[in-house]
C-alpha cells in the first residue's frame, strides 16, 4: 500500500499572508499594500508611493521564491479539483441524455478533452506549389536595367 507523501513547505509568515491574498484574488500590488502598510505617515488617507514601490519590489522577489510557486499552484489546483471532478460527471450523465443535442455536446466536449490530440493534423490538406522563381537576393546578372 503506497503512503501520501507528506505536503510540508517552508514558507516566512509574510509570503503565506501574500500567498493568501493572491489565493483571495488581490493583485501583487493590492497584497504589497496591505502586507506593508504604504499609508503616508503624514496624511494615512494617502499612499506613500516610495514605500507602495519598495513593498511592491518586495512582493515581486518572494514571487520568485520556488517553494511559493509550488504551493500556490498546489493550491489552485486542489481548489479546482472539486469544480472539475463535478463537471466530469454533469458530461458523463448528459451522454446518456435523450436531447440528443445534448449528448452529442457532451460526447464533443470529452473528445475534445480526452480524444485523440491530432485529430485535426490527420485531416491536413498540403499544398505543393512548385516552378515559382527561387526567393532571395535577385541576382545583378539578371536585371532588366539597360545599361548606357
Amino acid at each position: 500500500m503506497a503512503s501520501k507523501r507528506s505536503h510540508t513547505i517552508k514558507l516566512r509568515t509574510v509570503e503565506i499572508q501574500l500567498l493568501n491574498l493572491l489565493m483571495d484574488g488581490f493583485t501583487t500590488e493590492e497584497a504589497a499594500m496591505l502586507i506593508y502598510d504604504c499609508r503616508d505617515d503624514k496624511d494615512p488617507c494617502k499612499t506613500d508611493e516610495d514605500k507602495k514601490r519598495k513593498a511592491i519590489f518586495k512582493c515581486q522577489h518572494m514571487l520568485r521564491n520556488e517553494s511559493l510557486i509550488e504551493e500556490y499552484n498546489r493550491r489552485v489546483k486542489q481548489m479546482m479539483l472539486g469544480p472539475v471532478t463535478r463537471a466530469n460527471r454533469v458530461l458523463t450523465k448528459q451522454l446518456d441524455d435523450e436531447n440528443g443535442w445534448l449528448a452529442n455536446k457532451a460526447a464533443n466536449d470529452i473528445l475534445v478533452k480526452y480524444g485523440p490530440k491530432n485529430v485535426e493534423e490527420e485531416n491536413t490538406i498540403t499544398v505543393k506549389v512548385e516552378g515559382l522563381p527561387e526567393l532571395g537576393t535577385p541576382d545583378s546578372a539578371e536585371t532588366d536595367v539597360d545599361e548606357e
